[in-house]
């Protein structure tokens, strides 16, 4: 998310005189809801207490969401959606033609 830029609304057809306002594109396309602005945080937190979604459930749905995903992967799923990727570092090229995602998972 350090990579996402600023925002200048309405650039492309040119500003009049004065200042413009500048955007956060984190804060404007993603981690604000679209329709109330409000932060996604304090969305998720009042849907959970809404639908009495507790911690524990939310951490059991994401685990059986990854395992979900290194199954999907192992079977190949995905084969069709990933690009292979070339990383050259220290004089050696590495292919990475997986999501790394699922691997990273530490459930202790």
């Amino acid at each position: 998310m350090s990579q996402i830029p600023f925002l200048l609304q309405g650039a492309r057809a040119g500003f009049k005189y004065g200042d413009q306002k500048l955007l956060d594109g984190a804060s404007h396309d993603g981690l604000s809801d679209a329709y109330s602005r409000q932060a996604m945080g304090c969305i998720g937190d009042s849907i959970s207490e809404r639908f009495g979604i507790t911690r524990k459930d939310q951490d059991d749905s994401a685990l059986e969401s990854y395992a979900r995903a290194t199954a999907a992967q192992k079977a190949g799923f995905f084969a069709g959606e990933i690009v292979p990727v070339t990383i050259s570092a220290g004089g050696q090229d590495t292919v990475e033609s997986q999501d790394e995602e699922p691997s990273r998972l530490r459930a202790d």
